[in-house]
């Protein structure tokens, strides 16, 4: 399966987040520790089980979210 990439639809925005396939966890841990707060490993599995498994269903290799829906995504997943 060939992924795609999906180019950044917030191009004049210095508040959008990129998830990478390949750096999943890595940029999740970042953006979130950037915008909302530290995450919990759990926290932290949970979110990238959801996200890998929308990227593989999407066959795309990345995704970008602005910075609220981002911190949207963080709340429904926190473990607070």
């Amino acid at each position: 399966m060939t992924m795609r990439t999906y180019k950044n639809p917030y191009p004049d925005s210095e508040d959008a987040v990129e998830i990478r396939f390949d750096h999943c966890r890595e940029d999740i841990a970042k953006a979130a520790k950037e915008y909302w707060r530290e995450l919990t490993e759990a926290e932290l599995d949970d979110l990238q089980e959801e996200i890998m498994r929308a990227l593989v269903v999407s066959e795309w290799q990345n995704i970008w979210l602005t910075c609220a829906a981002f911190i949207t995504v963080l709340a429904y997943h926190s473990h607070d």
